[in-house]
């Protein structure tokens, strides 16, 4: 019996989930203006983790020289619904304006990372 995966399925799971943060990390960069410009001093990122979840994470220091984090994760339910959850609190159900808004943000995401992906293969 094998309970521990071999080394070499160590390195290729390793090389996989690195080239799959470059890839979140490089589209994430395709979109950081989705939402707007980017103030001076802030990093903003949106991407899509899995087929169900979407992260909006933003950090950013105040005049005070404060850090600021907030992460927030959308879950899309196979039920239809959207919930999220902001820096790790309890998941609450999207209103409409919100579930409109996101929607409208993922689809310009997927067609800025298609235009891209299609120019970069032509």
């Amino acid at each position: 019996m094998k309970f521990l995966p071999q080394p070499s399925n160590l390195r290729s799971n390793r090389k996989q989930i690195e080239a799959e943060r470059k890839l979140i990390d490089y589209e994430a960069k395709l979109t950081q203006e989705l939402f707007g410009p980017v103030p001076k001093g802030h990093n903003r990122k949106f991407f899509c983790l899995d087929v169900h979840v979407w992260v909006w994470h933003e950090q950013w220091k105040d005049n005070q020289n404060k850090d600021h984090n907030v992460l927030t994760r959308y879950v899309l339910r196979k039920d239809g619904g959207i919930i999220k959850s902001q820096n790790n609190s309890s998941y609450r159900v999207l209103d409409q304006t919100e579930t409109i808004n996101l929607i409208q943000a993922i689809k310009q995401y997927i067609q800025i990372i298609q235009d891209r992906y299609s120019s970069l293969m032509s």
